[in-house]
Formats: C-alpha cells, structure tokens, sequence
C-alpha cells in the first residue's frame, strides 16, 4: 500500500481536504476528527493511522494548496 499512496500522492499539489480524504479511502482515520490539521501544515507532516499500520506524509504548502514530498512507514 504504501508504494500505491506513494504514486498517488507526491508531487501533487491538492488540499489538505483532498488529502485527507484520499488517506480516508485507503482506510486511514481522518486528521480533522483530532483537530491536527493546522499542527500538520506548521510541522510540515503529518501521521495518518489505520489498522493496518500507519504512514507519516511530508508537505509543503497551507491547507488551501500543498505538495506532498515524501510518504513513509511510521
């Protein structure tokens, strides 16, 4: 899974909405149910946990228009 949310993830740019929401179709938890959302963008990554194991992604940008750089195991 990780090397699928690779190819469709880095380089894009999108929302931190349209993020969220394609980690929540791979059966992530979403990270506005904890109120993380401006602490990723601050960061400049973030943790999307599931059952199946978690993966931490790195952006650039605001929560209008990022870019994700890199997805990783957790």
């Amino acid at each position: 899974m990780l090397e699928k949310l690779r190819s469709e993830l880095v380089g894009y740019e999108m929302s931190m909405i349209d993020l969220d929401n394609t980690m929540m179709s791979f059966g992530f938890a979403s990270v506005y149910d904890e109120g993380t959302e401006d602490n990723i963008i601050e960061d400049g990554n973030g943790v999307w946990a599931s059952e199946n194991g978690d993966v931490q992604i790195f952006l650039e940008g605001n929560l209008d228009n990022l870019t994700v750089t890199s997805v990783e195991e957790f």
